[in-house]
């Protein structure tokens, strides 16, 4: 009988925030109700060997499959969900659980249940890092059949802030307005809306997974009305020490204004060949009326 399946993620840096290769680990032989052995090497998507950095923090699995465990005992979903974690530190490789992995929600389906878990570091939500546990309820008790996610250590920033939410807001409203205006966003025929306003909402601390983290403050800045007939809706990380942006994106999907379709080129044509194909098939045949002969 094979033991569970296990798949490392080592991301870091910038590239921790938009998504990095998954290692694979393939666990040695064991039970269901024993711990994965860490005695396997760890391999890129690409199956080139990638052996961890030295120094390195071991890196949580990102998947977890092919498991039956009971987990402990506990009131709700996800304090089971964090039990469960911390029985199973030799596989899951996070100190604690209780502390810094938050209820985000539990998602039921008939019997099954999925906790999400937001990490926090120092009580300061990390971008990016959420780790999801699957279970099944029988009798009365839940079997943990899979886990996945990320998880990032190695973070040893501070989470005293150098700025407060009022300043944040100002450097990210400004950077928007850099950016849109770089982009030619803002200025519609005769500068119409180069005044348009940008208000910015505070969300609190965030730790960007850069390295040993980034302490930054979320603004999401949106516009008052549509700027040069587009939407604005960002999502900015200001350096909560230094002020400045270190990660800004847009929240929607914006639309192409009238005066932006020249430069698509000409439309196609619709194709209405099947649709008055089908009409033909669907019309009743048309019976022709033929007057009597006369006879002489």
């Amino acid at each position: 009988m094979t033991g569970p399946r296990t798949r490392l993620n080592a991301i870091s840096g910038a590239a921790a925030l938009v998504g990095a290769a998954a290692l694979v680990v393939s666990a040695a032989a064991a039970a269901p109700a024993a711990p994965a052995t860490a005695a396997a090497r760890a391999t890129t998507s690409a199956g080139d060997s990638a052996p961890p950095p030295p120094g390195a923090d071991p890196a949580p699995p990102a998947l977890v499959d092919g498991i039956r465990e009971q987990a402990p005992a506990a009131r709700t979903a996800a304090d089971a969900a964090r039990a469960h974690l911390a029985a199973r530190k030799d596989r899951y490789r996070i100190a604690d659980p209780g502390r810094d992995l938050r209820p985000a929600g539990t998602l039921t389906s008939g019997g099954r249940e999925t906790v999400r878990l937001q990490q926090t570091h120092h009580g300061v939500p990390v971008l990016g890092g959420q780790y999801l546990v699957r279970m099944e309820r029988h009798d009365g008790r839940r079997i943990v059949t899979g886990t996945s996610g990320r998880y990032f250590t190695g973070l040893r920033t501070g989470t005293a802030p150098g700025i407060d939410d009022t300043l944040a807001v100002e450097r990210a409203v400004d950077a928007v307005r850099r950016d849109l205006a770089a982009r030619d966003f803002t200025a519609g025929p005769d500068d119409e809306d180069a005044g348009t306003a940008l208000t910015g909402t505070a969300h609190g601390l965030v730790v960007l997974p850069q390295g040993t983290g980034v302490l930054t403050r979320h603004i999401t800045v949106r516009a008052a009305g549509p700027a040069g007939g587009e939407p604005v809706l960002r999502e900015v990380y200001i350096d909560a020490r230094a002020g400045y942006p270190v990660l800004q994106y847009s929240g929607i999907r914006t639309r192409r204004t009238r005066r932006d379709r020249g430069t698509r080129g000409p439309r196609r044509p619709r194709r209405r060949t099947r649709v008055r194909r089908r009409l033909r098939q669907r019309r009743p045949a048309r019976r022709h009326h033929r007057p009597a002969r006369r006879h002489p």
